[in-house]
């Protein structure tokens, strides 16, 4: 496994950089976040010098060792290292996708080319088609054999787990209140990776030689094992908790249904991150007009995914009185 040795070192290395990258930009005032709450350009310049110190060295120490390390054995298309690998270049590109999206509008606002803001349209158009097979192969890695697996072996090993997960995705969003193809997905991927976790243990506890009850079976199975599939349920309660709150929210008091999402955003350092909406009335477009705070700051949770509209903008009736529109610099919008 010396191949998949180098893989994991490089991937250690690659994630510990976008950690500190991440401090750097909300910890020196580069990019404003609501976790910029300690921002000081002097500890921002600390942190770069210790971003180059860690991964400069963590390459130099690499480079010096992967000789040693050797290129490990070959396995097939179909083995437990190609799932892995696979899931780890997905992983790897999803994450890529979220850095150049984090980081374009900084490159652009540095090279005096205009302001530019990349929103939740972005991110669901490019991260969700990449975490998908993902998630499945999440599933399957860990029943599929090192080396040389047999995909009719794999089929009939799944069988049950998938049966079960797609039966359960298709009729819990009624129970739910709607059906929703989105939300049928994204649970079933969360059950998908429960359940072959589950079918996982249970073939370890069966093939574990001796005679010994299945709770010292479970017992005598390693830290690493369980530590392993407690990190996959952990990314399927993740995707669970999104897929319920994304596909059932909703917004009282307006017709959501006139509103265009706008791929503008915008932070304010006392709510958070907004997100807004567009109408269309004929030939006319009214860009930004709404925008609201749908993960406000824990200090002001009373105005999460409340909808607020610009007046300059819209007729306001009071007591069937329509009111003056004010004018003030978002006039001009």
């Amino acid at each position: 496994m010396r191949s998949g040795v180098l893989i994991s070192i490089v991937s250690h290395v690659i994630f510990v950089a976008l950690a500190l990258l991440g401090t750097f930009l909300v910890r020196s005032g580069v990019l404003t976040s609501v976790h910029a709450f300690a921002t000081d350009p002097k500890r921002g310049i600390f942190i770069l010098a210790f971003l180059v110190f860690v991964i400069g060295g963590s390459l130099l120490l690499y480079a010096w060792r992967a000789k040693q390390v050797g290129l490990g054995g070959k396995f097939d298309v179909v083995s437990r290292e190609s799932l892995l690998l696979s899931n780890n270049v997905l992983l790897a590109v999803a994450a890529g996708s979220v850095l150049l999206g984090t980081l374009y509008p900084l490159i652009i606002d540095a090279l005096g080319m205009g302001k530019l803001s990349v929103g939740p349209p972005y991110f669901n158009s490019v991260f969700v088609p990449l975490m998908v097979p993902a998630l499945f192969l999440m599933g399957v890695g860990p029943i599929a054999r090192w080396r040389k697996a047999s995909l009719p072996e794999l089929a009939v090993r799944l069988r049950w787990a998938f049966l079960a997960s797609g039966a359960t995705a298709l009729i819990l969003p009624f129970v739910l209140g709607q059906w929703k193809p989105l939300v049928a997905l994204g649970l079933m991927l969360a059950l998908w990776i429960v359940t072959t976790a589950l079918l996982n243990i249970w073939e370890r506890v069966k093939t574990t030689s001796g005679q010994l009850s299945v709770f010292q079976k479970l017992k005598a199975q390693t830290r690493s094992y369980y530590g392993m599939h407690l990190a996959h349920i952990g990314v399927a309660v993740f995707v669970l908790g999104v897929t319920i709150v994304t596909g059932y929210q909703s917004e009282q008091d307006v017709r959501m249904d006139l509103l265009v999402p706008a791929a503008s955003v915008s932070r304010c350092p006392y709510k958070g991150l907004s997100r807004y909406w567009s109408v269309q009335i004929g030939d006319e477009a009214i860009e930004d007009i709404v925008w609201s705070y749908p993960a406000p700051i824990p200090e002001c949770p009373k105005i999460e995914n409340l909808l607020s509209f610009y007046n300059e903008h819209v007729d306001l009736y009071v007591d069937g009185v329509m009111q003056q529109k004010p004018v003030t610099p978002f006039s001009r919008r």
